[in-house]
């Protein structure tokens, strides 16, 4: 018996506009046909546990990383305009393949078909699709995965966002 693959969600799970309820419907429409994962989610409340869904808790950064390590897939299925996708990058930055939403700053995080996937935020069943893609295939999941820590190093790493966002601030303050 081969051991699951995690699918990973992190971040203030339990605000309903962080999209848990889509992930939840996602791993329903999959459960129906497959029980080769197990979705992971920062969540407190152990009453949802079933065969396919662990509530991990809260965890600090340091544990986070260890929760990262151990995923397999990671999801950001925000319902709102996210100004940014903290969780995103961080997912990314741990060499894993994200699917997330097509909304606000996550549309310019992740690149599909490259770093993982963007779904219509409404889409649950295209959200399980996504993940069944990503399940089925461990050389994509690697590769995504691979990309994923590229992008996140050259785009996010602080020392390139000091270097592409400060001087323009900085010029516009000395105006």
């Amino acid at each position: 018996n081969a051991p699951k693959k995690i699918i990973l969600m992190t971040g203030r799970v339990e605000d309903p506009m962080k999209g848990f309820a889509r992930l939840r419907e996602a791993g329903a429409f999959l459960a129906k046909t497959r029980d080769d994962f197990e979705i992971w989610a920062t969540h407190t409340d152990t009453r949802l546990n079933n065969r396919w869904f662990r509530a991990v808790g809260w965890h600090d950064h340091r544990e986070i990383r260890k929760l990262y390590a151990q995923s397999d897939i990671c999801v950001t299925p925000s319902i709102w305009a996210e100004p940014f996708g903290m969780v995103a990058v961080e997912a990314m930055a741990s060499g894993r393949p994200v699917v997330a939403s097509r909304v606000g700053g996550l549309q310019g995080i992740v690149t599909t078909d490259e770093t993982g996937y963007l779904y219509d935020a409404e889409n649950a069943f295209a959200l399980a699709s996504y993940l069944a893609a990503l399940l089925d295939d461990e050389t994509l999941r690697m590769q995504m995965g691979a990309r994923a820590r590229e992008r996140a190093e050259s785009h996010y790493d602080w020392a390139r966002v000091i270097e592409t966002h400060y001087p323009p601030i900085l010029e516009a303050i000395a105006r």
